[in-house]
């Protein structure tokens, strides 16, 4: 997998925050800033390429998997200057990494288990949010749809084992209410969902990996 970099602030400021994520993060990092910083601790120092300063720049590393991502990761706090992040761009891609693609951070962190797809989601909303209900929505819709999906997974669970059960002992003489009973919970636990997509329908992949993907063993979607 390669190593990729982006700017993880808005442009246009005094300072431009570039983050740097995968397997040569802290080579090439040592090629710019050496020595290494002790982890997580933010320091000064002179990036270089060869004979030429790019910038004086804080330079913070994250090693795996204690990181957003998982991987190693390494955050450049630059001079926010357009001649400053092409020539650090420049030299990162000269040195192996490349580019970024939109939401790849979170994707990464997603693949190695740091965020869950409902948090990668929300983040992405968060993101893409342009007034202050945007914003409320993406948190507070986030939150509920995490408590939602984990109150279905217990009761998807609850209900696989009384399945299993009347599998297993199929000439136990079970009154008639528990097979009842499970066909309610059934229905009651398809009801709120299909309420749920009805309101929110983007959620349904969200909430097919959140409830299924950690269910019982053998439930699985299509």
């Amino acid at each position: 997998m390669r190593t990729i970099f982006a700017p993880i602030t808005g442009r246009g400021g005094a300072v431009t925050v570039i983050r740097l994520s995968g397997p040569q993060a802290l080579e090439i990092t040592q090629q710019l800033a050496q020595p290494l910083p002790a982890p997580r601790h933010a320091s000064l120092r002179k990036l270089r390429h060869k004979a030429e300063v790019i910038d004086s720049a804080i330079v913070t590393i994250f090693p795996a998997p204690n990181s957003y991502t998982g991987e190693d990761c390494v955050e450049f706090s630059l001079h926010g200057g357009r001649a400053v992040l092409a020539a650090i761009t420049n030299v990162l891609t000269r040195l192996g990494a490349r580019p970024a693609e939109p939401g790849e951070f979170s994707r990464r962190a997603f693949l190695n288990g740091r965020l869950d797809l409902l948090q990668a989601e929300a983040i992405a909303d968060l993101i893409a949010a342009e007034t202050e209900s945007q914003r409320r929505l993406a948190i507070n819709g986030a939150d509920s749809l995490q408590l939602a999906c984990t109150a279905w997974r217990e009761t998807l669970r609850h209900i696989i084992a009384q399945q299993e059960a009347l599998i297993d002992f199929p000439d136990e003489d079970l009154p008639p209410q528990v097979e009842a009973g499970l066909l309610a919970g059934i229905e009651t636990l398809h009801a709120e969902m299909r309420a749920t997509l009805a309101a929110a329908p983007n959620a349904e992949p969200i909430i097919a990996s959140t409830v299924f993907s950690r269910s019982a063993p053998g439930v699985t979607t299509k």
